[in-house]
């Protein structure tokens, strides 16, 4: 049997590189699609069951998440009450300020009253003392009378007794009359105390009136916020 001619040695190498070539492009389309990074590997990848560390690693997110949002929502909560605490120390510091001058205020208004009742006391003594003698003199004038005044001057012996008679009553006159006087005087003064112990009693309700209305300002504006 006779064999058949082989080609020449360049032509062979020739057709064994492009066979080899050819089956390296296969094997290469063949990885590419059904590895790892390949379409057939990537839908594996995305159908294939999460693994325990995974989703523990997803449990752990959602839990810090979870208590990131409880922390914001706590901070937020103590800033109100921090700001709320920083009023009502502000509302504290100021009603101290104020309780402190009314404190002085009363005590001032406190010093006066009394200075007016013992001053009111001493004038009731003396308009009372004037009004007794008062009373007095006048019994005293209208138990003599004109008719004794007008015998006290013609029974006198001579014009000098009659003179001193006379000096005698002008002095008696003046007594009166200066003793009226003063009862005017005491009683304008008395009625003046009275008057100013009054307004002292305004002066000490005063404070507690102001108190009242910056504790309903402070109250309204409690509501208000």
């Amino acid at each position: 049997m006779s064999r058949q001619a082989l080609p020449p040695a360049p032509f062979r190498g020739r057709a064994g590189g492009r066979g080899t070539w050819a089956l390296g492009m296969s094997l290469l389309l063949v990885v590419g699609v059904v590895g790892p990074g390949g379409a057939w590997g990537q839908q594996g990848k995305a159908t294939r069951p999460l693994t325990r560390q995974q989703q523990e690693l997803r449990r752990l997110k959602k839990e810090i998440e979870g208590r990131q949002e409880k922390l914001k929502a706590t901070t937020q909560r103590e800033s109100g009450v921090i700001a709320e605490l920083h009023q009502t120390e502000q509302v504290l510091r100021t009603e101290q300020e104020a309780l402190a001058q009314v404190q002085a205020r009363l005590a001032e208004v406190g010093g006066r009253l009394t200075e007016g009742q013992v001053r009111l006391q001493v004038l009731r003594t003396r308009e009372a003392a004037l009004r007794r003698q008062l009373r007095e003199r006048l019994a005293a004038r209208y138990k003599f009378g004109e008719a004794g005044t007008a015998q006290l001057f013609f029974s006198a012996a001579s014009y000098s007794e009659l003179a001193q008679r006379q000096k005698f009553m002008e002095i008696i006159l003046q007594h009166d009359r200066a003793l009226l006087d003063a009862y005017e005087r005491e009683a304008a003064a008395l009625q003046e105390v009275q008057q100013g112990i009054a307004r002292t009693h305004q002066d000490l309700d005063q404070p507690s009136r102001e108190r009242e209305a910056r504790r309903r300002a402070v109250a309204r504006g409690t509501c208000r916020g």
